[in-house]
């Protein structure tokens, strides 16, 4: 025992220095568990960024397509917008973007943004959208994870993809209900007798489809159905074109069984999907609040103002055929709206417009006007007039010109002499007055060689369609057989412009500014002109739902406002435009492009549009719990066709009907989303 503790001190020693080591290894270990968490800290959070970045590049990108309709500028915008989410100073150095071909493979182009490298992949899928995937490799340095002896530097990468105007979310036709699917009789869209449907866009039905044997649907588009086609006639499929807005007829001489490339521009063979299935927008009804019962005789009154309408007017039941200018706003009929004769539009024509647009259904209220000499003067020689009508809105507190487009050429009957100019015009609904362009030359000479001269005021509060069998009247006196009455101005040296010489730059209303752009061919036969295309202010459409005017100055119109644009809302009765009818209304962005609404409790069995020569509706037809039926080939006769949701839709016509979805009259696309 004496011996014991010398033997301990010894064996104290022999271990002396073994702690050191150890330490020194698990120092080690501990500092790799710490560069490890700390810069894999780094990495994840720099993952994130990355991810979130590629997440926004993509849905901007589809977002500004879905606006815009340009692909070159679509993909640098989500460039554009990597670079500054992700904080690189260096600007982003990409080739010039490419366009795909609908239906062909996917392009990838590949841009330097600082020391990150992104590739752009996109491809265009026709009616089932466009796609844009962005994807982004980053380097990350790293310091502490070196010790463990890891690469200095880590990549990160981060993919996204965002889908733009997948039409099978707003399709040119929906129908809700689920008929002719799971035991459920009947079909959700029928197209029956000798019918034939083109439907430009998708087709979506929540049940069945059928088409009777007499019938066809030619749908240049996807057909979106719930379960299979319940009548003897399949669809058949047409290429699908992007034109904006679309063809009218829409697109329907391609064909190509084996689904290859659809003429020489490109396109996409529609197809038919089963087990689709379509979601009600449950578009807000109107804000209804500040409307009141204005004071209108539907047996009479020409123009007709918002407001809340009890009893259906059933205009043209009986007595006089009318015609009915709408004012710009939101109608309540909460009775129903029948027009059984007659011609009803927000659209401001001339007077003798080119396509008497203001004869349809038989109404006599296209106006017209002659010049002639009058008196004693100074005006000589042979004199051409142009006439456009005019109208101020106010909208929000704010003031929007109209002018429409203008009239035919008249000259006077016989050269003047030592005369004044009398032009006497028959009036036009809706007119609140007309711009008068004129010049010492006949009708032969260009438009151009006219400019405008004076504008004289009328009151369309006066007018009434009590009597139209004399219309339009120019002869003096009045006859009292054109109740919508006259309207007369005297031209000479000493009122109005005389003289002037017109020019391209003098501005709307101004002593020599040009004829406003004129019609334009009609888009098939039979159809009235289209109006003039949007442009620079002031050429273009100055009056109905392409431009307008703000603050006394001829301005592209604010995004959120289509001065004259008016929207009808019916919470009970139908909607019913008889054969012997025609309408023309146009909605607006201040109404998301939904001209008729019918909330889901109306459940309507007999909404219905027949044409007496044609018919269009600019914007959707939303009614979401009734039937809808389109009974004549004139019923929707329009490129700019917003598309129809309704709870069932027969088409009964006996004639082809064209349905063509324009996306720019269409409701808001839903949000762009990411698809992978």
């Amino acid at each position: 025992m004496a011996n014991s503790a010398p033997l301990r001190d010894l064996r104290r020693r022999a271990q002396k220095g073994q702690a050191i080591v150890v330490v020194a290894l698990m120092m080690i270990v501990l500092l790799g568990f710490v560069a490890l968490a700390i810069d894999s800290a780094r990495a994840y959070d720099g993952r994130r960024v990355l991810q979130d970045a590629v997440d926004a590049a993509a849905l901007y990108a589809a977002d500004v397509y879905q606006k815009d309709r340009s692909w070159t500028t679509a993909q640098t915008s989500g460039v554009s917008l990597f670079a500054t989410d992700t904080r690189n100073s260096a600007g982003p150095a990409c080739p010039t973007f490419p366009t795909p071909l609908i239906g062909a493979a996917s392009i990838t182009s590949t841009c330097t943004i600082g020391a990150a490298t992104m590739t752009v992949t996109v491809a265009d899928a026709g009616p089932s959208g466009q796609t844009f995937t962005y994807s982004a490799q980053q380097p990350l340095a790293v310091a502490l994870i070196q010790v463990v002896g890891q690469s200095p530097t880590l990549t990160l990468s981060a993919t996204a993809t965002a889908t733009a105007s997948d039409q099978s979310l707003q399709p040119a036709i929906v129908t809700l209900s689920s008929a002719g699917c799971y035991g459920t009789p009947g079909a959700s869209l029928m197209i029956t007798g000798t019918s034939p449907l083109v439907a430009y866009g998708n087709v979506a039905s929540n049940g069945a489809v059928s088409i009777d044997a007499a019938s066809s649907l030619n749908a240049a588009g996807n057909v979106l159905t719930r379960c299979a086609p319940a009548g003897p006639t399949p669809p058949s499929y047409r290429c699908w074109h992007p034109p904006s807005p679309p063809s009218y007829p829409p697109a329907v001489s391609d064909t190509n069984p084996s689904g290859a490339a659809c003429g020489t521009t490109g396109g996409l063979l529609g197809k038919g999907v089963i087990g689709f299935r379509s979601v009600d927008p449950s578009f807000p009804a109107p804000d209804l609040s500040g409307l009141t019962t204005p004071a209108f005789s539907p047996a009479s009154s020409v123009i007709v103002n918002p407001g809340i309408y009890n009893t259906d007017p059933n205009a043209g039941g009986s007595g006089p055929v009318p015609c009915y200018f709408l004012t710009p706003g939101q109608y309540d009929f909460a009775g129903g709206f029948t027009v059984a004769a007659g011609m009803v539009s927000n659209e401001l024509r001339p007077p003798d417009s080119v396509d008497k647009f203001w004869t349809g259904g038989t109404a006599r209220c296209n106006g017209d006007f002659a010049a002639n000499g009058v008196g004693t003067g100074t005006l000589a020689g042979t004199w051409g007039v142009y006439v456009t009508a005019i109208r101020t809105e106010m909208i929000g507190g704010f003031s929007y010109k109209r002018e429409s487009a203008p009239s035919t050429c008249h000259q006077s009957a016989s050269p003047l002499v030592n005369q004044n100019l009398r032009v006497v015009i028959s009036n036009v609904p809706g007119a609140q007055g007309y711009n008068i362009y004129a010049a010492n030359k006949d009708c032969t000479q260009p438009a151009t060689a006219f400019g405008y001269l004076a504008t004289v005021a009328n009151d369309p509060a006066t007018e009434t369609y009590a009597t139209t069998s004399g219309c339009p009247s120019v002869v003096q006196p009045p006859t009292g057989s054109c109740t919508l009455g006259q309207t007369t101005y005297d031209l000479d040296a000493g009122n109005g412009c005389l003289p002037t010489i017109p020019g391209p730059a003098i501005p709307p209303d101004t002593c020599g500014a040009l004829v406003p752009d004129s019609l334009t061919a009609p888009f098939s036969a039979g159809l009235p002109g289209q109006l003039p295309a949007r442009a620079a202010p002031p050429r273009g459409d100055l009056a109905n739902y392409n431009l307008c005017a703000g603050g006394g100055i001829w301005s592209p119109c604010p995004g959120s406002i289509t001065p004259g644009a008016v929207q009808i809302y019916i919470p009970s009765g139908c909607l019913a435009l008889g054969a012997g009818a025609d309408s023309f209304l146009f909605s607006g962005a201040q109404y998301n492009w939904v001209l008729i609404h019918e909330p889901a409790t109306n459940r309507c069995a007999a909404n219905s549009v027949n044409s007496a020569s044609n018919t269009a509706y600019v914007g959707m037809l939303y009614t979401p719990g009734a039937a809808f039926t389109f009974g004549s080939p004139r019923a929707m006769q329009t490129p700019d066709f917003g598309g129809i949701i309704a709870d069932t839709v027969t088409i009964s016509s006996a004639g082809l009907l064209s349905l063509g979805l324009n996306p720019n009259v269409a409701p808001a696309q839903p949000a762009v989303r990411l698809t992978g």
